[in-house]
């Protein structure tokens, strides 16, 4: 429910399905975050003004405004059970975006490199009652940013090298009546440690390790107007050996068109 319908923050997004048979379907997205893009909304456009200078030369300063100006390309392909298999859908899917670091005001990293960002992920959802299923999903990356909105986790600070990083998530959803489903889920975002060793950091800035539980009901109130209710609990564990745990309520409303 947390960033439900903030696709204004990646453009231009392009996606195209195919289905291919009955039980298989495949996809292909192009997007870009649009965050430092756009000389709009408290953001200020800043474009490489020299071909001779790593990084796009002194005034590229902006995190999100790296010279190779690529989108994240992605693909997926999943299948959907039929039959016996009714409600199963295991679905594997990619991501890959090059770009080169730009300098960052102000301190000592390593600008100009390479980097190549990815994300090899696998989903799975299995029926394992008639009101009750799980849905889930593991993958493993490097150098994830902005695109998946994890603000100063890509790069370490100090070497500039791309920050391995292993995530995840499980939900149960049970349905007893047509009027109310409850869900109960945990996710994960755990980096390498090893990449972040020796990242020059301030405190809650970069995380070794992101973790997060929460119950969500969910109610249709008349016809496709719905209701939900959420609580989320989070784990934090800072580079500084920090630890702090918060939560946070959620109420929506919402129309399905």
């Amino acid at each position: 429910m947390g960033y439900g319908g903030n696709l204004w923050q990646r453009l231009p997004q392009v996606t195209v399905r195919h289905q291919f048979n009955e039980n298989v379907e495949g996809l292909l997205t192009v997007m870009r975050f649009e965050r430092g893009l756009s000389a709009c909304c408290g953001n200020t456009q800043v474009r490489t003004t020299t071909t001779t200078s790593v990084g796009g030369g002194s005034t590229n300063t902006a995190p999100f405004n790296d010279p190779v100006q690529h989108p994240y390309y992605g693909g997926r392909l999943a299948y959907t059970g039929t039959g016996s298999l009714q409600g199963t859908m295991l679905a594997a899917s990619v991501g890959y975006r090059y770009y080169r670091s730009a300098p960052i005001a102000g301190s000592a990293f390593r600008s100009g490199q390479d980097i190549n960002s990815y994300l090899v992920g696998i989903e799975l959802v299995q029926p394992l009652a008639r009101t009750l299923k799980f849905s889930g999903e593991v993958a493993y990356g490097q150098g994830l940013g902005v695109e998946f909105f994890r603000y100063n986790q890509e790069l370490n600070l100090t070497t500039g090298k791309p920050i391995r990083t292993l995530v995840g998530w499980g939900q149960l959803s049970y349905a007893p009546t047509k009027n109310y489903t409850f869900l109960a889920g945990y996710g994960f975002d755990n980096p390498n440690k090893d990449d972040l060793r020796g990242s020059t950091t301030g405190d809650n800035i970069q995380y070794l390790s992101n973790q997060r539980t929460y119950l969500t009901m969910v109610r249709p109130i008349w016809a496709d107007f719905y209701l939900g209710a959420e609580f989320q609990n989070l784990w934090t564990q800072w580079t500084t050996q920090e630890r702090f745990s918060g939560q946070q309520y959620n109420v929506s409303v919402w129309y399905n068109f």
